[in-house]
């Protein structure tokens, strides 16, 4: 990785001091100058780039810019101490050098911690005064003994976990829209919270699952296994390699409008060949408004469909990411989404 050839302060030696995390903070302020005055958004895309290369799942790749911009922030007593490594790294400090980087913060947030916790309250138990600071180093240390750059993988058990979950989803989704006709499908949810979460292999495989469950009971679904598949892989290549480098909800609606385009392209093909009578969805109606008012009986069925999937998967879309938010959060409470502070 390239830095700016501006002189580099001494502040990767294990032997610099530092006596609190405001002191730590200001070094971190120091390298980034020093490396070209690199932005925050910059840097949480290259901590992207470096964990989705170490083999850790999509979504656990994204470093919000405001958790970077935190790290840098004075006043904090406690610090996420993988996260000072990969934004080191990401400003280009070797990776031998990193460990150095990690204890000095672990030691950092042992002094800021120590002068408060040090003094026991009065009606304290005797002889447990030490504890707090003994327990905060303890933790700090534990940190440090992590490197940086480890893959934090999602178990398998909570990847299958995850697709049965949203193979439900979408089968109930399905099973409650169809009877009611309602505007939308309601069977592509699971899909595409499993192509966030587990990548566009993943996202395909919810997909034919679906389609493959869902036949079950409705064995004319089974043709739009192929609908199924093509989102899957759609939303999660799109939400790997682009909705990721910007505003995620901005360029979420984008790709779900491609996602819909995709799924109609295939949908309104299988329809006219395996349902000449129709699937009794809403967007039939809509048809043959389309129909009446001159358009073609493919041009019309094409137009009802893209307006139907447009709904459809704008919705599915906009739910699986915050549903993914939500899980991140309240969940996995994975440290490398959030601010320890």
């Amino acid at each position: 990785m390239t830095v700016s050839n501006s002189p580099m302060p001494d502040v990767g030696d294990p032997s610099h001091g530092v006596t609190s995390l405001d002191a730590f903070v200001l070094e971190l302020r120091e390298l980034r100058v020093a490396s070209g005055s690199v932005s925050y958004g910059e840097i949480a895309r290259r901590i992207a780039v470096r964990r989705r290369e170490a083999g850790i799942p999509d979504a656990l790749c994204v470093a919000p810019r405001t958790t970077i911009y935190d790290v840098f922030r004075l006043g904090r007593r406690r610090i996420d101490v993988n996260l000072v490594g990969e934004i080191v790294s990401a400003l280009g400090v070797p990776d031998e050098e990193l460990p150095s980087w990690q204890e000095r913060a672990s030691r950092a947030m042992i002094d800021q911690l120590a002068p408060v916790d040090a003094g026991a309250a009065p009606d304290s138990e005797p002889g447990n005064g030490d504890a707090p600071s003994q327990l905060a180093a303890s933790q700090a240390m534990r940190l440090t003994t992590q490197d940086a750059g480890s893959p934090v993988r999602i178990p398998l058990l909570l990847a299958i976990l995850n697709a049965v979950i949203s193979v439900t989803i979408n089968v109930l989704g399905y099973t409650w829209s169809h009877p009611f006709r309602t505007p939308l499908f309601l069977d592509m949810i699971g899909t595409a919270f499993a192509a966030f979460a587990l990548g566009p292999v993943g996202g395909a495989i919810v997909g034919l699952a679906s389609s493959l469950f869902g036949s079950i009971a409705d064995p004319p679904q089974l043709p739009f296994a192929l609908v199924q598949i093509a989102g899957g892989l759609a939303w999660g290549l799109g939400f790997r390699y682009w909705c990721q480098r910007g505003n995620p909800w901005q360029r979420l609606i984008v790709l779900n409008l491609v996602v819909a385009a995709v799924s109609s392209l295939i949908a309104v093909p299988i329809i006219l060949r395996t349902m000449p009578d129709g699937t009794g969805h809403l967007a039939e109606d809509l048809a043959i408004l389309f129909f009446r008012h001159g358009a073609g009986e493919i041009e019309a069925l094409f137009k009802a469909n893209f307006l139907a999937q447009v709904l459809d998967k704008m919705v599915a879309g906009l739910l699986a990411f915050a549903g993914l938010r939500l899980v991140q959060q309240r969940v996995l409470r994975r440290p490398v989404q959030g601010s320890t502070d």
